[in-house]
């Protein structure tokens, strides 16, 4: 009768520690996979120097007019796809530079037109958005509800407005490709009729 008892107590035991082995052996974890960034996968890739630089690639100031100066020496990192924007390394051909903001109601009103210049002058102009003083969802929120693709980089203290003397936006810049800032536009929200005699004016695009 013992022996039985025993032999039992045994063979419960044993179903006791193989459930308990199975479930410590369950299932892996799944392995978490790093979240993508919104930012990266809706703008375009930033733009990099072209080498060597053209000389004459674009028409001097207008007579009249001097240049507003030079790009400030600073990099900023890039919001979408690609390595960070030099500013201080001339692009090699016209550039177009719009700082905006999700918070700035006159940027609202001026991005769709800059993104179907974009698209209207691709192969020709750069169009390069500088996201001043904001939040990266915000940026990235409002882009997606423009329709707004065009490449873009973070500026998230707003060090390259503060070289221009902290203008309110949207700012805009029109740059040679030598790197020299041809025209500062800094008024009312541009319209198409009124970016495309700018671009043609400064670009002769």
């Amino acid at each position: 009768m013992t022996r039985v008892i025993a032999r039992r107590l045994w063979t419960l035991g044993c179903v006791l520690l193989t459930v308990l082995v199975l479930g410590a052996c369950g299932e892996p974890e799944p392995v978490s996979q790093p979240e993508s960034d919104p930012a990266e996968e809706w703008f375009d890739a930033c733009p990099q120097p072209v080498s060597p630089v053209p000389s004459t690639a674009s028409p001097p100031a207008p007579a009249g007019e001097s240049e507003v100066g030079e790009l400030p020496d600073l990099t900023l990192p890039c919001l979408g796809p690609g390595e960070d924007v030099s500013f201080g390394e001339p692009l090699g051909v016209p550039l177009l530079i719009n700082l905006w903001a999700s918070w700035c109601a006159p940027c609202r009103d001026e991005l769709p037109t800059l993104a179907r210049y974009a698209e209207r002058t691709r192969g020709q102009v750069v169009v390069l958005g500088i996201v001043t003083q904001d939040r990266r969802e915000s940026a990235v929120a409002l882009a997606r509800d423009l329709d707004v693709r065009f490449p873009a980089v973070y500026d998230e203290q707003g060090r390259f407005n503060a070289s221009l003397g902290r203008r309110p936006l949207p700012a805009t810049l029109f740059v040679a490709p030598s790197g020299q800032v041809l025209h500062l536009y800094n008024d009312t929200p541009l319209d198409d009729a009124g970016l495309a005699a700018l671009s043609e004016r400064y670009f002769g695009v």
